[in-house]
């Protein structure tokens, strides 16, 4: 997509701007549903889910408990299922407009995700995000699939992601 085809996809910018943020889950994988416009006016609202979201993964992660001769009573599935690293799937879908805040949210957030040797995926952006995402290159920093259930399936084949090319298909 080049600059004037993006200029045209802009979409018209509403008066009043706000972002709606709900969450649900597909089996291990945390989905955040993004409503409405991430920008510099709604960037506190994501960030403070965000945060939430890994502070909650952080506290499941599995502690020593004390007891006779020093083993825990958890047992390994139950540890390995607390351990897992956070796997996020943010979906775009209904995200009108974004600035550079927001683009910035996702690189500053893919970081802290990974911190916690977890992924991050975005889904369903429309041509105007997708324009802007290809133009500076993120598409080769965070995974980004056409629909949810890609991104959500994708944590099991890491290799069917929307790539570069114009057809979809990855191009590493």
């Amino acid at each position: 997509m080049n600059l004037k085809e993006l200029t045209q996809a802009l979409p018209l910018l509403p008066k009043r701007r706000t972002l709606g943020i709900t969450q649900s889950w597909r089996g291990p994988i945390r989905v955040l549903h993004f409503a409405g416009d991430l920008d510099l006016k709604t960037l506190a609202k994501a960030k403070k889910v965000l945060s939430e979201v890994l502070e909650e993964q952080a506290a499941q992660e599995p502690r020593p408990r004390s007891g006779k001769g020093g083993k825990g009573g958890r047992s390994r599935a139950e540890k390995a299922i607390q351990a897992a690293p956070p796997q996020l799937v943010i979906d775009l879908k209904d995200v009108q407009y974004i600035d550079s805040s927001g683009l910035g949210f996702f690189i500053g957030s893919l970081k802290k995700i990974k911190e916690q040797k977890g992924n991050l995926k975005l889904a369903s952006l429309n041509a105007y995000m997708l324009g802007i995402f290809r133009l500076i290159n993120m598409h080769y920093i965070i995974d980004i699939f056409d629909d949810l259930e890609k991104a959500v399936t994708s944590f099991g084949s890491p290799n069917r992601r929307l790539g570069p090319s114009d057809d979809g298909a990855c191009k590493e």
